[in-house]
């Protein structure tokens, strides 16, 4: 099956650290955010599953990226787009609120060792995450 999705993701940066969200079953980690149902506008979307996972209000900032990703999934053909917003947080601790997701701060540099998906964003994100975009990244596995 050929299959379209679109999420929303979130860009939260201070202090050289990003926000991740971990997969505990899968052990991958990535940016905060998830699907847009059908009828939401993707800020909307965003704004949803920030609060849904961290239990926090999300300030959302300016796009910084749409990026596509092309990849197989469960003999699924996946045709991925994501709309990725720079995003702030209040500043206190933050919890995941859903029992197979862990959320946590983490420095920019060990993203590879976090195993981050996708893996081709590992250095944009490093070197260009405090640069206005947007820009457009297009990934074929």
């Amino acid at each position: 099956m050929k299959l379209t999705e679109i999420t929303a993701r979130a860009l939260i940066v201070k202090n050289e650290q990003i926000v991740l969200t971990k997969h505990k079953k899968l052990n991958v980690s990535f940016m905060p955010g998830g699907h847009v149902e059908f009828g939401e506008t993707i800020e909307t979307a965003l704004t949803r599953e920030i609060k849904e996972e961290m239990g926090v209000d999300a300030k959302l900032g300016k796009l910084w990226a749409i990026m596509e990703n092309f990849f197989k999934q469960d003999n699924n053909d996946v045709h991925e787009i994501s709309f990725i917003y720079k995003a702030e947080i209040p500043d206190k601790p933050i919890a995941s609120q859903e029992s197979h997701l862990e959320i946590f701060w983490a420095p920019l540099f060990d993203l590879e060792k976090l195993n981050h998906l996708p893996t081709q964003l590992i250095t944009p994100l490093i070197n260009d995450h405090s640069k206005q975009g947007p820009f457009h990244f297009i990934y074929k596995d």
